[in-house]
């Protein structure tokens, strides 16, 4: 599936040193960044923004709800992750086949953000939307 590079020993000797804690950022940051817009009810931009997530109704969200709004808003990455764990390739294929349709509905889904709620389709699924701050109860 994957063909090793054609570089020298040298080379190989000073990437490795970075190897590890470029996966384990790759990894850790996208997990607190979703744990703090679940317990925080705001991510860092919508923070900036003085946006917060809330329920349709504009009440103040659980936790629960935020973090499966990001998995949804998210599963385009979650299936490329999963397809880079080594299994067969032909079901590597096909998550990632998944993951681009997932993406294109994620993109399309955005674009019904444009509608008069404002709402976009992982906010409709979990009912949920973005308000500004002081617009929560």
């Amino acid at each position: 599936m994957f063909k090793a590079a054609e570089l020298p020993r040298e080379v190989y000797k000073e990437i490795l040193p970075y190897l590890l804690p470029m996966l384990i950022a790759g990894f850790v940051s996208p997990i607190i960044y979703w744990s703090i817009e679940a317990f925080t009810g705001t991510s860092p931009g919508k923070r900036i923004l003085k946006l917060r997530i809330g329920r349709e109704d504009g009440a103040i969200a659980e936790p629960s709800v935020i973090a499966m709004r990001t998995a949804i808003k998210s599963s385009d990455k979650i299936l490329k992750l999963i397809a880079v764990i080594p299994v067969a390739d032909i079901i590597a294929r096909g998550v990632t086949s998944a993951s681009s349709l997932v993406g294109f509905v994620i993109v399309i889904g955005c674009c019904i953000a444009l509608s008069a709620k404002k709402q976009a389709l992982h906010d409709m699924i979990t009912r949920t939307a973005v308000f500004r701050t002081n617009d929560t109860v």
